[in-house]
């Protein structure tokens, strides 16, 4: 699956790292903007460095469908952390709508797997298993 990682241009190693989940109709280069690329210089080297994972229309969960928590916790954090060689020790998990739903999901999973949490205007579709 698709995974676009995202390098902060200042220096610095074992940063920490946000996996950021995207909305329903968006796809894993959707936050890729100039305000995206701006608010992340700005934080000079306070900045994390970023995983864009593809989720389709997941909404983030293990479904019957297929497993899209799993496929975050167990696949996308690791070859993140692997490619930009990140903090393991400091991981974020964040979204938008759906992507927001996600985060909470995912995060209560493996809840000791996160030094934060976040979503930005995060859906809730009544029926979604948080499994």
């Amino acid at each position: 699956m698709p995974l676009t990682p995202v390098r902060p241009q200042v220096a610095g190693a074992h940063r920490p790292l946000l996996v950021f989940l995207h909305g329903l109709y968006y796809d894993n280069n959707s936050q890729l903007t100039n305000q995206m690329f701006a608010a992340l210089h700005a934080l000079g080297p306070r900045a994390p460095d970023l995983a864009f994972p593809y989720g389709n229309h997941s909404w983030w969960v293990n479904s019957a469908s297929a497993a899209w928590a799993s496929y975050v916790l167990h696949e996308v954090i690791p070859q993140a952390l692997q490619l930009l060689h990140a903090d393991p020790r400091r991981v974020a998990i964040g979204g938008i709508s759906m992507g927001g739903f996600g985060a909470y999901a995912i995060a209560r999973l493996d809840p000791s797997r996160f030094c934060a949490v976040g979503g930005h205007s995060a859906a809730f579709y009544p029926g979604t298993p948080l499994t």
